[in-house]
């Protein structure tokens, strides 16, 4: 008999809660929900006229140029001696403990327009 007491109670009180539940996000979900106006369009200008009347004045920008890099330290924790003769490894570990070139090239581009000389 308690024991039907309190699952009838339990139960009561979950539809209690859900009820409460419910209430809650009907009600919080109608102050949320509110009309938003429109923003206007905005049009880009058109560059159109302003490109064919200064097309002469493109530009085209290339630069290249030798920049330092950082000398590649062998590390010390790679043992290739210990490796087979005949290992790939050690002929990589023991082709690159020399170090890297000591510059490289850097290339860059870019374009615009002279607006005044």
């Amino acid at each position: 008999m308690q024991m039907r007491w309190f699952m009838s109670r339990a139960r009561n009180s979950m539809h209690a809660l859900s009820a409460v539940a419910v209430a809650t996000l009907l009600l919080t979900g109608a102050v949320h929900v509110q009309a938003q106006t429109p923003v206007p369009m905005q049009t880009l200008p058109d560059f159109r006229e302003l490109v064919r009347s200064n097309q002469a004045s493109v530009v085209n920008i290339s630069t290249t140029q030798k920049v330092p890099t950082r000398m590649s330290v062998p590390s010390p924790g790679v043992p290739w001696e210990r490796l087979p003769e005949d290992s790939p490894l050690r002929d990589f570990f023991k082709r690159y403990e020399r170090g890297m070139p000591q510059e490289r090239e850097a290339n860059s581009l870019g374009s615009g327009f002279i607006i005044s000389a």
